[in-house]
């Protein structure tokens, strides 16, 4: 039946370019590792994605349903798009479907999509929503939570991205209706025979990835680094080199380690874990050419259980950053002003502290007595926003002091860390404040010891 479809749709296709002066229809390759670079000649042989195009190829010779996970901005989109246009060549009469986190993404992949189809000699017909190809076949196009009632999918159903961002992902709600929707919506409309692939950036450990997994679907995960149990690559083998260098990645590590295992590395780690390892130290600071700030985290009250005021006074001079003091006591907002006022004084320098919107009245209160200090609003939690620093302290690049009066509660409170229930983290949000704020400060090559910038006392 598929051969009759083709050599029909092969004759179609010859009639509507002699109508039209359209040039002749090519031969393609006949792997979509070749084809990719034979439609689109900017884009190179996309050999680091070699397994998931042959997941597509596996598709057009048998039922298969895999699970594929690809690091962020390593050309898993354009090789889907690529692959449904490959497959319709093969398979011209096939139904097939296209999923992702939102309608409105869909149809913005659909308008490429069409135009490579349309470069390929394909026609396509239709809307964006579901467009058509001579000799039957079809791409529907929709959303997690979009309809597919009434269209059959007897070719092949990728779901790519089913969730938006972090924020969804971390979701049960959300991650229960990307499931449901697929239960209910998808699923259903899949013929016996016909394949499914999802592939998709890793969030949580339970993203549809996890949970299929668990059911026992066959899965690949394709590190950007390649670890101990990553064979055939060889332990730190890069799955990009060319376009995704060693420099590009060990920079999107070192701005989040939670980010790097899940979106990077295919490996997200749970909540409730613990973030920092061990401290590590140093025996002298620097006395030149170093940058400064302190971190802020303050109290609502003075209760025995509520939480401290904190601010800690950070160095940095390239990777390295040193605390030097930190200075806590379980007292409210205005209460600490005295103790804020005298630091600043002594070591003037940025003071930032990163308030949420219920703090904001105290910060108001403060900024007045103390013009100098810094209110940046909150928009992640405290878990999220020490994942900068954690993966500077993982590195041996937070350093602390050989001896120091805090020093003992303040690696307590670090190393315990975990972001579920903590009984006190105002420390950690105070850390990753000050080192937030070193890391996008300008280092002066004339700051010395002695001019107020480094402390007078250890």
């Amino acid at each position: 039946m598929y051969e009759l479809a083709e050599y029909a749709q092969r004759l179609r296709l010859k009639a509507a370019q002699f109508r039209t002066g359209a040039p002749e229809p090519r031969d393609w390759p006949a792997g979509l590792l070749d084809f990719v670079p034979a439609l689109t000649p900017r884009w190179e042989r996309p050999v680091h994605l070699a397994r998931v195009a042959e997941a597509f190829e596996r598709a057009t010779r048998e039922e298969t349903r895999i699970c594929i996970s690809v690091p962020s901005q390593h050309g898993k989109t354009e090789l889907v798009k690529h692959g449904l246009v490959w497959l319709l060549l093969q398979r011209p009469a096939l139904r097939n479907a296209y999923v992702t986190y939102s309608i409105e993404r869909a149809q913005r992949v659909s308008r490429p999509l069409r135009m490579l189809a349309q470069h390929a000699g394909l026609a396509p017909g239709g809307t964006l929503s579901q467009w058509t190809v001579e000799g039957g076949g079809c791409v529907t196009m929709t959303g997690i939570g979009g309809a597919l009632t009434g269209e059959p999918i007897d070719g092949l159903l990728v779901i790519d991205d089913p969730h938006k961002d972090r924020r969804d992902a971390e979701s049960a709600t959300v991650r229960q209706h990307v499931r449901d929707w697929y239960n209910s919506v998808a699923e259903p409309r899949v013929h016996p025979g016909a394949s499914v692939i999802v592939v998709h950036t890793r969030w949580h450990p339970d993203d549809l990835i996890g949970q299929l997994k668990a059911e026992g679907w066959e899965t690949l995960n394709l590190p950007a680094i390649a670890g101990e149990d990553d064979a055939p690559r060889q332990p730190g083998e890069l799955l990009w080199p060319s376009q995704r260098p060693q420099k590009w990645l060990d920079a999107k590590r070192a701005n989040s380690e939670y980010d790097w295992w899940s979106l990077y590395q295919g490996r997200p780690r749970p909540r409730g874990g613990a973030l920092f390892g061990e401290p590590h130290y140093y025996t002298e600071l620097p006395t030149s050419g170093f940058a400064s700030a302190f971190g802020v985290d303050l109290a609502y009250t003075a209760k025995t259980r509520a939480d401290w005021s904190v601010c800690l006074r950070l160095l940095r001079k390239g990777d390295d950053y040193y605390v030097v003091d930190v200075q806590r006591k379980q007292v409210d907002a205005p209460a600490f002003l005295l103790t804020l006022k005298a630091m600043h004084a002594e070591h003037p320098a940025r003071l930032v502290w990163h308030a949420s919107g219920t703090e904001k009245g105290a910060a108001q209160f403060i900024q007045k007595k103390l013009p100098a200090l810094e209110t940046k609003q909150a928009t992640v939690d405290k878990f999220v926003r020490a994942q900068g620093v954690a993966a500077a302290w993982n590195a041996e690049h937070v350093l602390l002091p050989e001896r120091a009066p805090w020093l003992a509660s303040f690696i307590s409170e670090v190393c315990a860390f975990t972001g579920v229930n903590d009984l006190h983290d105002d420390q950690v949000d105070a850390l990753a404040s000050a080192h937030h704020a070193c890391t996008r400060q300008r280092v002066d090559p004339r700051t010395v010891w002695g001019r107020g910038i480094m402390p007078r006392r250890m």
